[in-house]
Parts: structure tokens; sequence; C-alpha cells
């Protein structure tokens, strides 16, 4: 008999379930930084033409590309089911944080 797989029962305090959060958590925070950088960047062309700036940007996609391989490989530890339900949560937090910072601008 062949054993189940343990991604057909993933548990919400799994650690792949939480590895796939902190990664996620880490992907937005350098995501928001990346685009703070490049904001500065745009309005102040000497700081765009910095080398040390330019390392920091690079660094930063590079990072973001890590992580998201990163994901994709704990994304086969975590059942299907699961794994729906996280990237809807992520997605409101995503839509929430954008509404905020909306309403942040408008005063």
């Amino acid at each position: 008999m062949a054993k189940p797989s343990s991604k057909k029962k993933t548990q919400p305090d799994s650690p792949a379930v939480k590895a796939w959060v902190e990664t996620q958590e880490a992907i937005l925070k350098i995501e928001e930084h990346a685009k703070k950088l490049r904001k500065f960047m745009k309005e102040n062309k000497t700081a765009a033409m910095n080398p040390a700036r330019q390392a920091s940007l690079n660094a930063t996609s590079k990072k973001i590309i890590s992580l998201s391989k990163d994901i994709e490989a704990i994304e086969k530890e975590i059942s299907s089911s699961m794994l729906d339900q996280l990237k809807i949560e992520l997605a409101e937090v995503k839509a929430m944080t954008a509404r905020r910072k909306k309403q942040q601008r408008r005063g």
C-alpha cells in the first residue's frame, strides 16, 4: 500500500505553511523597499547615477527572484486547497495595504 503524501493533509501550522508565509512577508517588504528606492532614484537623477544605489536596486531584484524560487519549492509541500487559501489571504493583505496607502496619500 502506498504511503499517502503529506502534501494532501497540510495543516495551517505546518512548517511549510509557516515558511511560505514568512517568505511572502519578506518579498512584500523587499518589494516595498525597491519601490521606494526606484521612486527616489527617479526623482533624484544624481542618486540614480550613483553606482551604490544601482547595486542596491540590482541586489533587491535578485533577492526577490531568489525568494520567488524558494516559494515555488515550498508550494510543492503544501496541499492545493491550503495553497489556494493562502493565496486568497495574501491577495487580501495586498489589497488592504494598497487601500491604506491610497488613503494616506489623500490626507
